[in-house]
Parts: C-alpha cells; structure tokens; sequence
C-alpha cells in the first residue's frame, strides 16, 4: 500500500513537471516566400538570437525553431535577399510567421582593410582554403563512382533600362507591346525586357573512374526563330557564355574568359581572404570568408564563401562577382549564386545555381540581360546507372529524339520551377514578334549590314555584302553578285551560284555549287552527310589565302601587288560527320592555273613565255577530328568557330597525269595540329603546329607558297611581314604561337592600368625546302620561279635558314581595336623586306 502510494505520488509530481517544462517551451513556425514573386525561398536561415539557435527552409520555404528558452526576436536571412528581423509574442506557446523576403541586387564593393598588412603566414583564413583545397577531390561530384540527378534550366535574354526615346522611335512603334513587358525582380534598379525564354530539363549522369559525363536533354521549350537564325547555333552559344561551373575546378568559366577559382592550387597567391562570421546550420559550423583579388586590375573573382568545419570542409554556399576594376569589357553586372545542400550521407551536393550578367557602354543605361537558372533535383548517389552504353559516344550532350521545342503546357506546369508573369508573356511576345513583316524586313537589313547574306524571297538569298566590291592590281575595281537557295527551298538540295566582273580586264568570272545530304541528314546541319559539286573561275592570289583581295579593307596593300593566278577550279566531294567530333570528305578536284597581271610562266628552257594555263587532277581525302569544339551556324549551314579543345586535320592527294587533261603526277600530305590552353591569370594561348609536302616534279604554281600578307589588316594565320609570293617549298614544317595575356602585365601599372588594355604576344617560325627534283635548274623542264623585269628574284627558298617573325601587341583599345608591332628577324636582304610594320585589326573580346 505505501509503495503504491509512493508510485502516484511520484507519478504525479513527473506529470506536473511534464506539464510545466512544456508550458515553457516556445515554438515558431512559418513560410518564408520571396517578395515579387511569392516562391518559397529555400535554404534560408533562419535564427532565435536570444536562443542562439538556427535552422534553415525547406524545398517549400517552411521552417519551425522550437526551444524551451524564451526569445523576442527572429532573424531571417538569404542569399540576394535583404535580412528582416521580426517580433515574437512573448507568451504564445505557438506562433506562425510567413516571411516575405525583399530581393536586393548582389554586389561587392571594392573594401580596403588597413589594420596591418595583409599576409598569407600564420592568416587562419588562408589555412582554411589550404585545407578546403587539400580535399577538393573528396567533395566533386566527378569524382563519385556514379552520379545522376535530374536538372532544370532557364536561360532568359532581353533588354535592360530601354530609354523612353527608343520605345518611342517611329521606326519601333509597331514591337511597343515588347516594351510593356517589364521585369524589376532581376536586378536591382534596372527594367529588364526579357526577350527571349528558354527552358531545358535534362538527366545529368557521371561516373569515375573513368571520368565521364553524359547529359541528355529530354525536355525543351522555346519559341523557334523559323530561319532567321540557327536554333541549334543559339543553344550551343547560350551555353558557351553560360557555361556550367566548378568552384572545385582550378578555373571558372565566365563569358570568354577564364578566372582563377578561389579554391585553387595557387589562389592564395592571387586572393585575399577574411573570414567574417560563423554561423549554425543544423548542428554544423559554417565559415563565412570574403575573399578579394591581390590586384583590382586582373581577370579575378571576389565575393563570400561558405565553409562548413567538418573533416572534407566542403563549400556550403558561395556568391561572386568580378571586381568592377577587372578588365572585363562590356560587363556591368555579374552575379554567381550556388548553393550546396547536405545530403543524408553528410556530403554536400549542389542544388541551385543562379547565373546573371547585364552589358551595356554605361552602368546604368540601356543594355543586353542574360540569366541561367538551375536547379538539381532527384539526386542518386552511387547508385546504378541505366544503362553500360550510356557514356558511348564523344559528345557529352545529346537532345532526345522526343524533346521538342515546344512541349505540352501542362507537362512544364508539373516538372517547371515557376516562372513569373514577364517571363511567361516573353513566349507569347517573341511567337508574335517572329510573324511580323516588319521584324522579317529589319532581320534581313540587319543580316546584310553585318556581311551575312539576306533572303529576297523566302527561298533564295544574296550576300554578303562585304564581298560586292574590290580591287586589285588585274582587275581593277571589281564587282561580284552571289546568291544561294535557303533551307526553305529545300532541306536536301542546295544550289549557289556568283558573278563577278573586272573592269580592268575585262573579264567575266562565274561559279555555280550544288548540295544534296543523303537520306536522314540535311545540307546544313550537323551531322552533315552530303555530296557537293562545285565549279568556279575567279582570279586568285598565288597561295594558300585566297581571301585577301576579296573585299575592300583586304585590298589596300603594302608594295606590289600585280601577280596573280586566273583559276578554274572543279570539284566532287562528299562530306560525312560524326557525333563524337570526328569527320572526313574525299572526292574528286581538277584545278587549273594560269597567269595573270605580271605573273609569267617563264620555262627554263629559254623559250617564250606561256600564256595558257596548266592543269592537274587529283583525288583527295581529308580527315579531321575537334573534340569540344562548340560554333555558331547560321540557318544556311556557314560556321563561325567559338571555341575548341585541340584540332587534328590530315589531308592526302593524288594528282594522275593525263586525267582529264592533267599536266602532272604527284602526291600531296598535309597535317594541322591546333591547341588551345587555358593558362589564368596570364590569360590564355593557341599553338599550331603544320606541316606538309609535295611529293613529284611539278612546277611552282602546284608547289606550296606560303601565306604572305600585304595587306595593313592583321591576320591571325598568315605571316604578316612576308611578301605576296616571297617563299616557296615542296617539304615545310611551321610553328604558330599566339598568348593573350588580358591585361595580366598592364594592369600594374599606374594610370596605364585604368585602360584596361590587354596585350599580345605572337612568335611564327617557318622552315621548309625545295628539293632537287623540283628545283628550276637547266632541263628540268619545270618554270623559273617568278622573277622582276630585271631579273631580281621574287621568290625564294627556305634551305639556309627558318623565317622567323614575332609580334606584340596591345589590343581592348576603345574595346574594340587591335595593334601589333610586328618584327621580321631575317632574310632581310630580300627587295622589298620590312624589318618593322604596324598592322591593325577590330577586334571585339569580353
């Protein structure tokens, strides 16, 4: 009985203290939700200050702190948000506060800390990034053995701060509608007209070892441009600029240009970091570090950088800009926003990306806005992959054969993070847009101005227009007319055809080309499977650049200019590419030269010169390999390379005498190899290497003379002090090497810094041979090389010694405006030899 009495006594005295503990505790609870948009805002932190207790939101922007400590005020924070701080009730056991947070535009200001000086001994920050570098490899994801997530990506374009006078021009009355539709979630104080909305959803899969990557794009919508540019081209240079980003990689790509990461090998020597502040997120401390380049000037990075202080101190969070000193042309604003969300496991996986940029001449006017949104989602680690055959292939992004442009409304409206109301009336918006005459008309003047080619009818188009007019020392001024049939004409068969008209000479020259892609393909898509056939007659330089003269800039010339070669040219060739980079072309070529202006063909023999042409046939193949290269296309198939890892090109003839009227028999080999590095912060280089032979006893028009430029126009892959015809070879072997370095010397130094000019650095070396059975001695029966009326040779071979020229120079001038200093080393005797020349160029660099 007494122990029974015992037991309810204590029974009741246990429920009593139950009952008052939980009359104390305090529990909070809500939404917090961005402010212009009303999405939850997720990975927000959330804090009880008198508590000193955090947590952080949810994928729903929901979070609850519950504490037996009582406490008055919540601090509620997010990255691009501004901080609140709220009031709690005192006394209410449960209380709910959504939480509406006010978007802020991110930017760090230059600060200058003066306390001591700043050095990287015994700085616990910079201890913290050594570490946060020694176990990078344990924190990428491709390093897992397998990896997958599903991924949703937006990538929005439009325009920013549109002055009232542009909106209400007369010539864009009729697009006021695009005007209406404003977007100020953005950026902060500036009006953003998106223009153009694109949305992906992809399954991202990889796996180590071997380190390989597959994305395949099941999902796309967009409004297609329907021949006014490539669709494809658009989103293979959409994602160029807005290149995915490792911060665990030793670089950053952003825009054109690379910048050192701040967790690289040798960031301590580039950046300056200070930590600020730590922080609790779900029982873990977090380090907030900012960091700053060492020089304002340079290609470098500064922002906040999360830590968390566990045994792989993995990145939590980070946002950057660049420094609004950096030599960066035409940039703004640029914000970098990512965040990585702790799995069950402990690891630290990345979840959301946020990528923005505004361009413009001035800070505040009007410019270009780009955005490229990610978010990861349904993330497997370590898991089985779907398939053995997934990673077969080079291409590292394939589209599936069922993800249209265009998908069903209700399919985004389930798999989409949602977008706002401008967003979703910029679709609307470009559909009509791309149906209007006027826009058609102003594409197709804005297409021509540019030097494309523009349709004057909606399957035939003429162009460009840089090439209507030249002149040159045989044709005098001359005319040309070319046009061509677009892919509306027909996705199989093209057909082309030009004109042209010296008034000099007085001759008309013709060519005509025709196109088919075989079954499945089409003549201007990649990947091409396509026969063509070509037959032109035009007047051309003796060499292998047979694009100086074409156009009035590359026909002002320095020293004579009067030899050429009248040309007719016929040619068979079938094209075939693959996905994995690889492609190759083989056919059939008749080629025939003959002398023009002062050119003669002047036989070794002493007999007269001859006037008619010489000829040769030759069959031909071609293989060419470009892994990660990445181009624009326009709609009528024309590339314009943007970027490449290595290129590797060999090419082998066989020219047959007496083949429809063949003169000669010999054979042909030649190789290009071409390297691009990336080397930051000295910015970054191309190195080529060629080389090549004539194998057979041919005369010089069929030998190799090599790319010479007269012209005051720098051209990257001629040698730009040599002349018009000045060496010749049947073997050679060159070295092209060009370094950008961005500015990394000229900005330390004073005044010159703040002109944010960028220098260049170039070395070409040519060595090659002529050899004995090619030589012009007594009965060889071959031609003299081309000579003066006084006998002064002009062209010369390359036994004695290489030729060697090399060149700085200082472009970004005016941003636009590039100058080299160009120094020619030997065969300085030679008539007509420049020791030192100036040549320019535009040049248009981020």
């Amino acid at each position: 009985m007494r122990q029974h009495a015992l037991r309810l006594f204590f029974g009741v005295l246990l429920i009593g203290l139950v009952g008052r503990l939980t009359g104390q505790s305090q529990i909070v609870r809500g939404q917090v939700i961005d402010l212009e948009t009303a999405l939850p805002v997720r990975l927000a932190s959330v804090s009880a200050l008198e508590a000193s207790l955090l947590t952080t939101t949810g994928r729903d922007g929901r979070y609850e702190i519950k504490t037996a400590k009582p406490f008055s005020k919540l601090r509620v924070e997010a990255v691009g948000y501004k901080t609140q701080l709220l009031d709690v009730r005192s006394g209410d056991s449960l209380q709910v506060l959504d939480v509406a947070l006010e978007p802020v535009n991110f930017q760090i200001k230059e600060v200058t800390i003066k306390p001591k000086k700043y050095r990287n001994k015994d700085n616990p920050a910079v201890e913290l990034i050594r570490l946060v570098v020694e176990n990078r490899d344990k924190n990428r994801v491709r390093h897992l053995s397998t990896y997958q997530d599903e991924q949703y990506e937006k990538i929005v374009v439009g325009l920013g701060n549109v002055p009232k006078q542009v909106r209400d021009r007369r010539l864009l009355r009729k697009i006021r509608f695009i005007w209406d539709n404003v977007d100020t979630t953005k950026l902060a104080d500036i009006r953003i007209v998106p223009l153009f909305v694109q949305e992906n959803i992809l399954d991202y899969y990889s796996r180590y070892p071997p380190p390989d990557q597959k994305k395949i794009i099941t999902a796309i919508k967009a409004i297609p441009f329907k021949g006014f540019l490539d669709d494809e081209g658009i989103d293979k240079s959409l994602h160029y600029l807005y290149q995915g980003i490792d911060i665990y990689e030793s670089t950053i790509p952003l825009l054109t240009n690379k910048f050192a990461s701040p967790i690289s090998d040798n960031a301590p020597l580039l950046y300056r970091y200070y930590p600020m502040d730590t922080i609790e997120e779900a029982g873990q401390k977090i380090v907030r570090l900012e960091f700053y380049p060492r020089n304002k000037y340079d290609m470098l990075l500064q922002g906040d950088l999360y830590i968390a202080l566990d045994s792989t101190y993995p990145v939590t969070r980070i946002r950057f800009t660049t420094n609004p000193h950096a030599n960066l042309n035409w940039v703004n604003t640029l914000v970098v926003e990512q965040e990585f969300e702790r799995q069950p496991s402990g690891r630290r996986i990345l979840t959301r990306e946020d990528y923005r940029m505004y361009f413009g001449i001035t800070k505040r006017g009007m410019g270009a806005f780009g955005q490229r949104f990610v978010e990861h989602r349904h993330l497997k680690i370590e898991q089985p992959l779907p398939s053995d055959t997934l990673f077969q292939g080079s291409l590292e992004t394939i589209t599936a054969p069922k993800a249209e442009r265009s998908a069903d409304t209700a399919f985004w409206r389930l798999n989409r993070v949602p977008i706002n109301g401008a967003e979703t009336t910029a679709y609307y918006n470009m559909d009509s847009l791309l149906r209007m005459p006027w826009f058609i008309m102003m594409s197709k003047l804005t297409r021509l101005a540019f030097g494309g080619f523009t349709d004057i009818t909606p399957k035939f188009e003429i162009g460009p227009i840089s090439q209507f007019a030249a002149f040159n020392g045989v044709e005098g001024f001359r005319a040309r007319l070319s046009g061509r049939t677009t892919p509306l004409f027909s996705k199989r068969w093209n057909f082309g055809g030009q004109v042209t008209y010296g008034w000099k000479d007085l001759r008309w020259k013709i060519g005509a080309n025709a196109s088919y892609a075989l079954p499945g393909t089409t003549y201007n898509r990649f990947p091409l499977s396509r026969l063509s056939v070509r037959f032109l007659q035009d007047v051309t330089l003796p060499g292998q650049n047979q694009y100086l003269n074409s156009t009035l800039s590359s026909s002002i010339t320095s020293g004579p200019n009067d030899k050429f070669l009248y040309s007719e040219v016929f040619r068979l060739k079938y094209e075939r590419e693959y996905r994995n980079y690889l492609s190759y072309n083989a056919g059939f070529e008749r080629e025939s030269l003959g002398p023009a202006g002062a050119l003669r063909f002047e036989p070794v023999d002493g007999s007269a010169a001859l006037n008619r042409p010489v000829a040769a046939s030759r069959f031909f193949a071609e293989i060419r390999y470009a892994p990660g290269e990445t181009y624009f296309q326009n709609p009528s198939g024309y590339r314009n390379e943007i970027a490449f890892k290595f290129i590797t090109q060999l090419r082998y003839a066989r020219t047959v005498k007496g083949l429809f009227g063949g003169n000669y028999a010999y054979d042909e080999v030649g190789i290009v190899l071409r390297k691009f590095t990336n080397v930051p912060p000295l910015g970054y280089n191309t190195f080529t290497l060629e080389a090549g032979g004539v194998f057979g006893k041919v005369p010089f028009p069929f030998l190799i003379l090599h790319r010479a430029n007269q012209s005051y126009i720098y051209q990257t892959n001629d040698y730009n002090l040599m002349n018009f015809m000045e060496f010749i070879s049947d073997r050679y072997v060159a070295l092209h090497v060009n370094q950008y370095f961005n500015g990394f010397f000229l900005n330390k130094v004073p005044l010159i810094k703040r002109l944010k000019l960028r220098e260049v650095a170039t070395v070409k070396v040519l060595y090659g041979m002529v050899s004995d059975n090619n030589k012009p001695d007594d009965n060889s029966g071959l031609f003299r090389f081309p000579t003066r009326p006084d006998g002064t040779p002009i062209t010369y071979t390359l036994e004695q010694k290489p030729y060697v020229e090399a060149s700085v120079g200082i472009s970004n001038i005016f941003k636009i405006v590039r100058i080299d200093l160009v120094r020619r080393f030997n065969y300085l005797e030679h008539p007509g030899a420049q020791k030192f020349g100036i040549k320019g160029t535009l040049q248009v660099e981020f």
